[in-house]
């Protein structure tokens, strides 16, 4: 039987924290993944107003923190409510030193998890 996905962040602050009582107001979100992280699916939550959330986005992934490889990107989409947690399929999935998640312009999300 499969193990289920966890989340490989650990980091502090408001789209870490595990709760979607709190959020943050973001255009590009450093991922502090573990080390020898691989992903293969990412879940993103709306804050307390679904209308702030993202509509697009770029994952990315890189070994040295100067260049960076798109692993997945959306465009178009939508919350339909608040604190509605959405997950999504990496298309490209790796193994990278860093990970972020950099936004169509500024919007405001109350949790981001790397699952692996």
């Amino acid at each position: 039987m499969p193990a289920p996905r966890a989340d490989v962040l650990k980091g502090d602050g408001a789209l870490f924290d595990d709760t979607s009582a709190t959020s943050a107001a973001v255009t590009s979100v450093d991922l502090p993944a573990a080390d020898g992280a691989r992903p293969v699916q990412y879940t993103l939550t709306s804050a307390a107003d679904h209308t702030r959330a993202p509509s697009g986005w770029t994952l990315q992934g890189s070994a040295d923190g100067n260049s960076w490889k798109t692993l997945d990107h959306r465009s178009g989409e939508s919350f339909h409510w608040d604190r509605q947690t959405r997950a999504f399929d990496i298309a490209a999935p790796g193994t990278y030193a860093k990970y972020r998640l950099v936004l169509d312009g500024e919007a405001t999300l109350a949790e981001v998890e790397l699952l692996g």
